[in-house]
């Protein structure tokens, strides 16, 4: 039996356990980015960094741009939105109606996220599929001309 210094047991050790949390750790993130969510998960809102929130939207053959400063009508789009589980997909068809949030807050780059019926893109290059959809447009119609009166 060859006896190994303990100085080469301890290095060995060591780069055993560096090779284990960077194993633990890729799969613990492939887990988390392959798993079912909601779409409210992926939206990072903290209501005491808001900022704005901008709406560009096509429903139902209306275009429109809308706006808002109000974090509590915001977080409202957010909860409803909430309702709906993506899974990661690849891909990119992202045809007919549809809503682009952008979300401003105080901390960080502008929140992005590209909607449609059946499939969302969080605009990092992310693209997921609805598994509980299609995502109730209309509500979403009704909930921008209420808070515009």
């Amino acid at each position: 039996m060859i006896k190994i210094p303990s100085k080469k047991k301890f290095r060995m050790g060591v780069m055993l356990g560096v090779f284990l949390v960077i194993v633990i750790a890729w799969g613990v993130n492939t887990w988390n980015s392959n798993r079912v969510k909601d779409i409210g998960e992926m939206i990072d809102f903290n209501q005491n960094e808001f900022v704005s929130m901008e709406l560009s939207y096509s429903i139902n053959g209306t275009n429109g741009e809308w706006s808002t400063e109000s974090a509590e009508t915001t977080k409202e789009l957010i909860d409803f939105l909430s309702a709906y589980k993506v899974k990661k997909d690849e891909g990119s068809n992202l045809l007919g109606d549809y809503l682009e949030i952008q979300i401003n807050d105080t901390t960080s780059k502008p929140l992005l996220i590209h909607i449609t019926e059946d499939k969302v893109h969080y605009l990092v290059g992310k693209y997921y599929k609805l598994v509980n959809g299609p995502i109730n447009l209309k509500w979403v119609e009704d909930y921008i001309n209420r808070h515009n009166e």
